[in-house]
């Protein structure tokens, strides 16, 4: 978040139409385009698909890395929402006090230094979705687009957008999709390398069948020295200990007790 090469948008983005992708000419971009591997089918651990066909520059720049097919889409609609590097800054501004702050806080104990740190992802990803229980099943009365409808043992649950558009509230939520890239970028380039042992990644955690120490002298849990760097300080992966597991459809994973 706060290294001084990671740029994100600020300001209203410029949408437009382009005949190919060029990743380079902007400073931040999101693409409309389909990705698939060029032979067999894209190892969801190295590379998320999204289902819409939305990917960011960071993501095409991956994608390029790992060989895949990219097509642009081309119809009627725009396929690019670009941002100048005068309409973004880069995260060692926006962050880096806050992080380096609550990080030392965080290392002395204070409990409340995560939870703030943690706050300042769900503050950017604040929305006009509302929750809410419904007990009353011939009663209900939503004002919006309903998203989803769960089942409760005390009524239904009911997820809705308030009014007739979906949209993020902070107006900085747009650096949201940037981040995410970069953490799945990261974490994609740091397993690549072990990629026989990843039972399953997501966009900031990994499961491994064995231990990816690099401390030599931790023989407990029959380390492989791959270089991936494990620790608590930031940048680094932390280790949250070994687990029994068996996977049930496909990659989805399920903890044996």
């Amino acid at each position: 978040m706060q290294n001084k090469v990671h740029f994100y948008p600020i300001k209203t983005g410029h949408f437009g139409k382009i005949e190919n992708i060029d990743d380079k000419a902007y400073c931040r971009a999101i693409f409309r385009c389909h990705i698939k591997a060029k032979k067999g089918k894209i190892d969801n651990r190295l590379f998320k698909i999204n289902e819409d066909g939305y990917y960011t520059d960071l993501d095409i720049k991956r994608a390029e890395k790992l060989n895949y097919d990219i097509k642009l889409i081309k119809d009627e609609d725009p396929n690019i929402l670009y941002w100048t590097k005068n309409e973004s800054i880069n995260g060692y501004h926006i962050f880096k006090n806050f992080v380096l702050y609550f990080f030392k806080l965080k290392h002395k104990g204070l409990v409340f230094a995560k939870n703030i740190l943690k706050s300042l992802h769900g503050q950017l990803i604040r929305t006009n979705i509302t929750t809410a229980l419904f007990k009353n099943l011939d009663n209900i009365k939503v004002n919006g687009i309903v998203k989803s409808v769960i089942p409760s043992p005390n009524g239904v649950i009911i997820k809705y957008v308030k009014g007739d558009n979906y949209f993020a509230q902070p107006k900085f939520a747009r650096i949201i999709p940037f981040m995410y890239s970069i953490s799945r970028n990261t974490m994609s380039t740091k397993i690549e390398q072990v990629i026989d042992k990843i039972m399953y990644s997501h966009t900031d955690s990994f499961y491994s069948t064995v231990p990816l120490h690099n401390d030599k002298n931790n023989v407990a849990h029959k380390c492989v020295k791959y270089p991936i760097k494990i620790g608590n300080d930031l940048g680094n992966i932390k280790y949250l200990g070994c687990e029994k597991w068996q996977i049930i459809s496909g990659r989805r994973l399920k903890i044996v007790s």
